[in-house]
């Protein structure tokens, strides 16, 4: 993704007329609602835990097609919305005065939030097992290493150095199709993240545990 193209999404994050398109998602009973201000498949996604609104992008992967999260809006008042984006666009957000008098813009600055979205990308596990190797991945924005371990169809998964957080973040079950969080440091993390719908590996389109059968089958914003 360009630069030019994460300013694009930052100024369509923040813009007047997103935030007046989410207070009506809000108000709405509907889980999904069309948005049309990017040049790409996007949506307003309702998590039916939180109660809050993620801005999502509809991605291609070796794995199938995925909802992947943009940003977080918070209803802080009947006119006030509080909105986070991801890791990915905090430089994006840096570099321009996008937000609006209805609408707190900041991003997740969180550094273990962030790794567990990267780690539940399908990228991520698509290119381990492409690889089946040892790893540096850039991914949301964030550099998280991979290594083998003794088990071949086991890879653990951790934050690089540079971060100052030497830290795993969880493991790749390549034998299994699954992803290990690990438990202890990551938990109030991978909770938020659940919390929030922001595992995108949950979010494929035609599997996602997110939503129910009957929700996918007649909401044509989920394909």
């Amino acid at each position: 993704m360009t630069t030019e193209v994460k300013r694009d999404i930052a100024r369509a994050f923040c813009s007047a007329s997103t935030a007046e398109l989410v207070h009506k998602h809000f108000d709405s009973t509907k889980i999904n609602a069309p948005f049309g201000a990017l040049d790409f498949n996007c949506r307003l996604h309702k998590s039916k835990i939180s109660g809050t609104i993620n801005l999502e992008l509809l991605r291609q992967s070796s794995l199938g097609l995925y909802w992947q999260v943009i940003g977080i809006y918070e209803r802080v008042s009947q006119h006030q919305l509080k909105g986070t984006l991801m890791f990915n666009y905090a430089d994006a957000l840096k570099e321009g005065a996008y937000t609006t008098l209805s609408m707190d813009v900041t991003y997740c600055d969180v550094i273990k939030r962030n790794a567990i979205f990267a780690l539940y990308l399908p990228d991520a596990y698509a290119q381990v097992m492409k690889s089946k190797a040892d790893a540096k991945l850039l991914l949301n924005g964030l550099y998280i290493d991979v290594f083998r371990s003794l088990d071949s169809d086991t890879f653990n998964v951790w934050l690089d150095d540079r971060y100052g957080l030497s830290m795993p973040v969880g493991v790749l079950r390549m034998d299994l199709g699954q992803i290990d969080s690990i438990t202890g440091v990551t938990d109030m993390e991978y909770d938020w993240c659940h919390k929030h719908e922001l595992l995108t590996m949950y979010k494929n389109v035609g599997e996602n545990t997110y939503e129910t059968e009957s929700e996918l089958t007649n909401n044509r914003f989920a394909y």
